[in-house]
């Protein structure tokens, strides 16, 4: 009997290790996003002027109401030395009213320089926090990547050693031999050694490389 080499055809590796592969389970890890509210220059102001503005506001009306109050005992004093009139009070009232005018315009000067550090040190915090989330987010879907690359790693492999398997147990062996009756013996078979390579590239499919063998000489 003459020796013969089996020869598959490729249509024959592709659909079985196509098969194989579809039928292995998989397993896909979807990566933890971490999130953010965002953040504009404006939100932030609005933020820390509504933590900062009601001191302010108090301490220029408590300013006015003492403005107030010593103007109207600056009326009851002139007029009880009968001034009521007099430039005196007028001049002495109106003193009066441009102090709390010069202070009211100093509270409320420090309550914009407070505002404007204020901002730049939350826009300085919030970009801080903004790149550290990227960074992490960044970390997460790389640690995904590779956690799902090794998983597709492995069911490539696995998927072609099933295939080296069934070649190795006939289950892509078609007759042959020198013909004859039902119960002709076929011809002894000598299959050329197979690797990954080569199964994945009839197959159409790429995957990390991984260790070859040779089987079925």
């Amino acid at each position: 009997m003459a020796e013969t080499t089996l020869s598959i055809p490729n249509a024959a590796y592709s659909e079985a290790f196509k098969n194989i592969y579809g039928s292995l389970p998989g397993q896909t890890i979807t990566p933890q996003t971490i999130s953010l509210d965002p953040k504009t220059r404006e939100s932030i102001t609005a933020e820390v002027s509504a933590a900062l503005r009601p001191y302010y506001d108090a301490a220029a009306q408590e300013r006015q109401a003492t403005a107030l109050q010593n103007r109207a005992e600056l009326d009851a004093d002139a007029y009880s030395r009968g001034m009521g009139s007099s430039t005196w009070l007028s001049d002495k009232k109106s003193r009066e009213s441009q102090a709390a005018a010069s202070d009211v315009a100093g509270i409320y000067s420090q309550y914009g320089a407070a505002l404007s550090e204020g901002v730049s040190s939350q826009m300085q915090t919030y970009e801080a926090n903004r790149l550290t989330v990227e960074q992490q987010n960044a970390a997460n879907r790389m640690s995904a990547d590779a956690q799902n690359a090794a998983n597709e790693m492995e069911k490539y492999k696995l998927a072609y050693e099933i295939l080296l398997d069934q070649i190795n147990s006939g289950a892509f062996r078609t007759g042959g031999g020198d013909g004859g009756g039902d119960n002709k013996k076929p011809d002894p078979i000598v299959i050329t050694p197979i690797t990954k390579d080569i199964v994945l590239d009839i197959a159409g499919v790429s995957a990390p490389t991984f260790g070859q063998k040779a089987y079925l000489r």
